[in-house]
């Protein structure tokens, strides 16, 4: 049995890279113990401007279940869900109203990785092809955190993507 994810989480990547200004986006945790070096790894240039703003996809939990249906499948093949934890913060800044620059940036963000190809194919069996199943993005809603010391607008965003190995 060979697990695909990481085809899954270079598509969610690729897929928030593919949005014009999304700042920085890693496919894993970044740590830092200086808040200095943090902010750095996240900083971008948007405008003309310095701007912290950055995108963090992690594999937050998987299951399985095992496929029972059809003669094709047999016994020992496995319905497996990646369960990804996508957050995205950029810093507030009141006079420029960052908080609605930052919701349309998470909205295109959620729409361009529903979108995508890969991930909506249809066919549980093409993870190895980087063909994935998956559900709608779901968000826990948008609130305000400090991140790096800064305080930033926030967003975490779940996607459920499922293959048959």
């Amino acid at each position: 049995m060979a697990f695909n994810e990481a085809n899954a989480r270079a598509l969610i990547l690729a897929a928030i890279k593919g949005v014009t200004n999304y700042g920085k986006a890693y496919d894993y945790e970044r740590w830092s113990k200086k808040w200095a070096d943090l902010r750095t790894i996240f900083m971008t240039e948007i405008g003309g401007s310095n701007l912290l703003r950055g995108w963090i996809v992690t594999l937050a939990d998987m299951n399985q279940e095992q496929e029972t249906f059809g003669a094709a499948h047999g016994d020992k093949t496995n319905v497996v869900s990646y369960i990804y934890r996508i957050r995205g913060f950029q810093a507030c800044k009141d006079s420029d109203a960052s908080e609605k620059t930052f919701h349309a940036l998470a909205l295109a963000i959620i729409a361009a990785i529903d979108s995508d190809g890969g991930l909506h194919t249809g066919n549980y069996e093409g993870g190895a092809s980087s063909k994935f199943v998956s559900e709608a993005c779901v968000s826990s809603g948008f609130d305000y955190r400090m991140f790096a010391g800064i305080p930033c607008h926030f967003v975490d965003i779940s996607k459920v993507v499922m293959e048959m190995v």
